[in-house]
């Protein structure tokens, strides 16, 4: 490729829609398909990736084996916290509980997580892997409202049952092909802090978060001016076609912009990659980390 990288980036969800849905909410499995070179990270296109049927994810399945090199960015938690992998006795190997979450099945592993939290008081129920903590984000433990918990069994599974290098789960040294756990919401609160920028509720402000998902754009594409910090965070500048641009902003769901978003966390972590891909040497083997310059090395989001 020239010097050129093949990027991905791919924004989850734990029930895609068929392809051939007419839901006003479909449930979209949104892959990026970038190019980097020199700094510059070119968007390509936006590949579908939902199947025929609800909750297919056979097109993802076949995606995996794509030639590489590559790196991708996928929005989903790809580990659970250790003081639940602890008290559940489960392996103390990421391939060994993913194993057995698979074991379990969808509902046999809700059921576990149900049982788990009804012994907890509250303030506990729902636990926080250490990336979490400085990413700001939520449980993979939640079920419901952001079900990142539904989303990690979708999706880590699916990544154990690869050949890949899942970063810094398990490295495989002949690969090329390496995944990062991304959360474009990171790279969104660096442009536009803490304004919502995307619904799946037809009855939300439409218009105030097309405005949002404009400046994110703009920041990204270094045309406001560096009145964010975004260049100098990431050191990525994007190119997109008007085009696409518009796909960007004109979905109210977002999830073609977070498609992007967790590109620029993979192309990000691709420039980091003779320094463990941007993922501080102590971090968990077992839990997992989020790739993103704002939480490496040390630093906490708000």
């Amino acid at each position: 490729m020239n010097g050129a990288m093949r990027i991905y980036g791919l924004d989850f969800t734990s029930a895609p829609s068929s392809v051939s849905s007419k839901a006003k909410s479909l449930k979209r499995l949104i892959l990026a398909v970038c190019t980097l070179e020199n700094g510059l990270l070119k968007v390509d296109n936006f590949e579908p990736l939902n199947g025929t049927s609800h909750g297919d994810f056979s097109k993802l399945e076949a995606w995996l084996y794509t030639e590489g090199p590559w790196v991708a960015g996928f929005d989903f938690p790809f580990g659970q916290p250790v003081q639940l992998i602890d008290d559940l006795n489960w392996p103390k190997t990421w391939v060994g509980y993913v194993g057995c979450v698979n074991e379990l099945g969808k509902n046999g592993f809700e059921e576990v997580l149900e049982r788990y939290k009804d012994k907890k008081p509250k303030g506990q129920k729902e636990l926080r892997r250490g990336t979490d903590c400085k990413a700001g984000a939520v449980s993979p433990m939640k079920l419901f409202g952001v079900p990142v918990g539904k989303m990690f069994f979708q999706g880590a599974p699916r990544l154990c049952r690869s050949n890949l290098s899942i970063h810094p789960l398990r490295i495989v040294d002949s690969e090329n092909r390496h995944v990062i756990e991304a959360y474009p919401k990171l790279v969104a609160r660096c442009c536009i802090g803490s304004n919502r920028y995307k619904s799946d509720n037809p009855c939300t402000n439409r218009n105030e978060m097309t405005e949002q998902r404009q400046q994110i754009l703009n920041a990204i594409c270094g045309i406001d001016g560096n009145k964010t910090a975004f260049l100098s965070t990431y050191n990525i500048k994007l190119q997109i076609s008007p085009e696409l641009k518009s796909e960007c902003v004109n979905d109210p769901s977002g999830d073609c912009l977070d498609s992007v978003l967790c590109a620029i966390q993979a192309a990000w972590s691709y420039t980091m990659k003779e320094n463990n891909y941007g993922i501080p040497m102590d971090a968990s083997i077992i839990e997992g980390w989020i790739c993103d310059p704002q939480i490496f090395p040390n630093k906490v989001v708000a």
